[in-house]
């Protein structure tokens, strides 16, 4: 029978806890869409914006959502003009969990837990939500192949309108022409809703009139 020799081992019992020490520091959950919920919006002129959200599932720490208002556009692309706020958990959280994520418009955010405090880090820039309607949605991955875990759109427009060609809906949100030339590319408080993304459940439009 052979034994490996001391340093050996010492060598591989190393490697194996530096692998599994890396692989539990870089575990995130990945979530599907309608993992979490939003809960609430908030847009000042000047000042503070904030959102709220619920984790629907059991989420461990580091785990890593961003978030953005950004509006998504018909060829199936993210307007690239405004915010991304990206949040990494510090712990892990359990379902039903609510967070909020405020700061000053297009400045730095935090993330706090109800009733518990700060968790985690946030990264990138706070959304600047117009006062007008915006949207905000949450999604893994990258921009540029996002996975849509839920999406919340507050802006409205309604015929008659002197650049409005159409009304905004909850199945499809906003229609493409609004800027008057028949166009696809928006504006900054534009957004169709992604594919992905179910009506009424994860896919939240309330109708208030736009002024």
């Amino acid at each position: 029978m052979k034994f490996l020799s001391a340093r050996l081992f010492k060598t591989l019992f190393t490697a194996f806890f530096i692998i599994s020490l890396n692989s539990s520091v870089k575990a995130q959950t990945t979530l599907a869409t309608g993992d979490i919920a939003f809960t609430g919006y908030h847009s000042g002129a000047v000042g503070t914006d904030a959102f709220s959200f619920v984790i629907l599932v059991p989420t461990t720490a580091n785990t890593v959502i961003h978030f953005t208002d950004n509006g998504w556009l018909n060829p199936g692309v993210f307007y690239a003009a405004e915010q991304i706020v990206t949040w990494t958990t510090g712990t892990a959280l359990v379902a039903g969990t609510e967070i909020t994520i405020m700061g000053p418009s297009a400045g730095a955010a935090t993330a706090t837990v109800s009733g518990g405090g700060v968790n985690g880090v946030c990264t990138g820039l706070m959304p600047s939500f117009s006062t007008s309607g915006d949207q905000i949605f949450a999604y893994q991955g990258t921009v540029g192949a996002p996975t849509f875990i839920s999406g919340l759109h507050m802006n409205v427009y309604s015929i008659p309108g002197i650049l409005d060609c159409g009304n905004t809906t909850a199945a499809g949100w906003d229609p493409d022409c609004i800027d008057g030339s028949g166009g696809t590319v928006g504006n900054n408080v534009f957004s169709k809703k992604p594919a992905s993304l179910i009506t009424g459940t994860n896919a939240i439009w309330f109708g208030c009139t736009r002024k």
